[in-house]
């Protein structure tokens, strides 16, 4: 099974935007020298935790700073956006930085019916059919079989993200990797990539399903402080579902009621989260229960060496999984 990177370009308090993106640079490379397959950019709008809102911009900066590793989009929110956009921007990037280019696109709005007109023009559409269709209009641009030319002759690989079965079913129609959005919730996780292999019909680029899942990963040489490390996120997580829309602030948990810890740790349950023989045990489950070809990992910590030190252990976990 191979490992991955997702990544939001996290914003903490009292940090900027600009020091998100370098941090999300410098990841990447780290992630490079360990091995890792591929970094992936997800895009977020009008979401002060998230630098990441033009994922093909971050691709950019990220493939000319690395060498090997694939970069892409994990992904480009489909409705929100023009498909010769994306189309035109996926092609340049792969004639820039050659086969190591990938789009992942997905079917979310970019927060609100108002925004995602603002970035489209026009009110779009997240329905499964409006994406399947949405989809099809790409790869036509992406193999210059429509009638707009494009400038540069590539091929770009695309991925289909979500983490429902509808989604699934459009994957596996049109012959395309599935990535599942474990990191949102795990509890659809083995229905949905059931689905999608049951489904699917073989196209030329893709005789055979390829699944993908992402999930948050939170390791540390102790179970302790791996638990330390992920309650921040999860606690920021629950602020913001109760609409409180800020920076990610490490000094939340001090000002946590206690009743609310239960709450946290109960999101942090879904996550890899603990020592190397935590990731060991859940790699090997990864790999038996969902059968995944591949584990995308999204670690949000505000200290850049905690999260390169949990990207480390993952990988020297899977290392010794593999022997």
């Amino acid at each position: 099974m191979k490992l991955s990177v997702l990544d939001t370009a996290p914003v903490f308090a009292g940090t900027t935007g600009a020091a998100a993106l370098r941090n999300s640079v410098e990841l990447a490379q780290h992630a490079e020298a360990l091995g890792y397959t591929r970094y992936w950019i997800a895009e977020h709008h009008d979401n002060p935790a998230a630098a990441a809102t033009n994922p093909e911009v971050i691709t950019a900066a990220i493939a000319s700073a690395t060498t090997t590793i694939r970069v892409g989009s994990g992904g480009v929110m489909l409705p929100n956006h023009s498909t010769l956009r994306v189309a035109e921007a996926f092609t340049t990037l792969t004639a820039l930085f050659g086969s190591r280019i990938d789009l992942g696109v997905g079917r979310a709005l970019a927060g609100s019916p108002t925004l995602s007109t603002t970035l489209r023009g026009t009110l779009p559409s997240a329905s499964p059919t409006a994406f399947a269709t949405q989809i099809e209009e790409l790869q036509r641009y992406l193999s210059h079989s429509s009638p707009t030319t494009m400038p540069h002759h590539t091929s770009v690989p695309v991925w289909i993200l979500g983490g429902s079965i509808p989604v699934a079913l459009t994957a596996a129609r049109l012959g395309l990797p599935f990535a599942f959005a474990g990191h949102l919730g795990t509890a659809r996780a083995q229905d949905t990539l059931t689905a999608y292999r049951q489904a699917y019909q073989p196209s030329p680029k893709h005789p055979h399903p390829y699944t993908m899942a992402s999930a948050g990963v939170y390791l540390a040489k102790t179970q302790k402080r791996a638990a330390q490390l992920a309650r921040t996120y999860a606690e920021h997580l629950l602020a913001e579902s109760r609409g409180n829309r800020t920076p990610i602030d490490p000094k939340r948990m001090a000002q946590t009621p206690n009743h609310q810890y239960a709450m946290a740790d109960s999101r942090a349950k879904e996550w890899i989260c603990g020592d190397r023989a935590t990731a060991e045990a859940a790699l090997h489950q990864y790999a038996n229960d969902l059968a995944l070809d591949e584990l995308i990992t999204l670690t949000v910590m505000d200290d850049f060496a905690d999260r390169a030190l949990s990207y480390e252990i993952l990988m020297q976990a899977a290392t010794s999984t593999i022997n």
